[in-house]
């Protein structure tokens, strides 16, 4: 029996195949908007910190929009997450300050009209600097978690489904000594 409607006839098509889940490759495919701003490349492999399986992680390599690879993290220190959102990212080629993610603007729970479940804060903010040698420029590579049964998202457009991640976390690998800096992980859903 098909699916009654058409987003229920597209997203009948994100199931999970195998191993892999069938979010995760349509997030990679069409990332969240919160990356919109940024050219983001799909990586093949998990984020670093991750010692899990890749069955429901989608990760990114960003650069700025002038093609710079080398950026800072900049947010709102914070002991538990590293750094509070909103989280932007800067370049130190061109200056350009881009927001990467909004715990308020992204993620199921937003997208959902639930809101979400971090208070908005004020802070001074920062760029974030290695834990090993306090450089503040890397690389970096966000990750969004879609751990959802397969009829979870049915009334989603799947031009939408990827904004409706459950779980965001950056990875940063340090220009200057290549030491993985893992900023923190914020729950969405």
């Amino acid at each position: 029996m098909s699916p009654a409607t058409p987003t229920a006839r597209c997203n009948a098509n994100l199931k999970r195949r195998g191993s892999v889940n069938r979010f995760v490759i349509h997030g990679q495919k069409h990332h969240p908007r919160c990356l919109g701003r940024h050219h983001a490349l799909a990586r093949k492999t998990p984020p670093p910190s991750w010692s899990d399986s890749d069955d429901f992680v989608a990760s990114f390599d960003i650069r700025c929009s002038c093609g710079n690879a080398e950026l800072e993290v900049v947010g709102i220190p914070d002991d538990e997450l590293g750094l509070y959102s909103p989280i932007t990212t800067r370049c130190p080629s061109c200056r350009n300050e881009e927001l990467l993610f909004d715990v308020t603007k992204h993620g199921h729970d937003v997208e959902i009209g639930a809101g979400s479940s971090y208070a908005a804060r004020d802070g001074e903010t920062h760029a974030l600097g290695c834990k090993s040698c306090g450089n503040t420029t890397h690389s970096v590579l966000p990750w969004f978690t879609y751990q959802f049964e397969s009829d979870d998202l049915a009334d989603v457009p799947s031009t939408e489904v990827a904004n409706y991640f459950d779980v965001f976390g950056i990875d940063l690998v340090c220009r200057k000594c290549g030491t993985v800096n893992h900023v923190g992980s914020y729950e969405c859903a």
